[in-house]
């Protein structure tokens, strides 16, 4: 990360992912970077509302961004930056309203998050971005849901599953 940083004339943003990379930064690790003048921020998609607060807390001028649908309002209540999003392919206007509202209406908005908890978790049912592009083209947003290897289609039964939720947002 340090050599990324020292060669990059742009600022950089950490991605934590360990569902992808099989690893989570650590906080200390987390910290350390952090003090490098080109590493301003974490997109943090661990999922894990605690290690994202204590990021918050220790890092004040660090921006932390949740990657994480799921926990991203939580995330946001508690001081995030924000939420680079899967959802918001299918729901933008949602999401952009939730975003604007966490901090003004914090409770409100945490059970607006909570309701559409399951159109979240299904999209995450087969690897991103096989989900949301199959949602976008039954919505007919796009005009295939091929994807490209090593990834496949879904099942049938994914499909429905993840069709009855969309119905359910009136998204088809």
């Amino acid at each position: 990360f340090k050599k990324v940083a020292d060669e990059s004339s742009a600022p950089i943003i950490l991605y934590n992912i360990p569902s992808r990379s099989v690893i989570s930064i650590e906080l200390s690790t987390l910290l350390e970077l952090a003090q490098h003048q080109n590493i301003v921020g974490v997109k943090d998609a661990t999922g894990d509302i605690g290690f994202g607060v204590e990021t918050i807390k220790s890092c004040s001028e660090f921006i932390v961004s949740s990657g994480d649908d799921l926990t991203c309002f939580e995330l946001m209540a508690r001081g995030g930056h924000g939420v680079v999003s899967v959802i918001s392919h299918l729901i933008p206007k949602a999401v952009v309203d939730l975003n604007r509202s966490v901090k003004s209406a914090e409770e409100e908005t945490l059970k607006e998050a909570e309701r559409l908890q399951p159109l979240m978790k299904s999209i995450y049912i087969a690897p991103n971005p096989v989900p949301v592009k199959y949602a976008l083209f039954r919505m007919g947003l796009i005009d295939s849901d091929e994807v490209r290897l090593p990834l496949c289609s879904m099942t049938e039964s994914l499909k429905k599953q993840l069709e009855k939720e969309l119905q359910k947002e009136g998204l088809l």
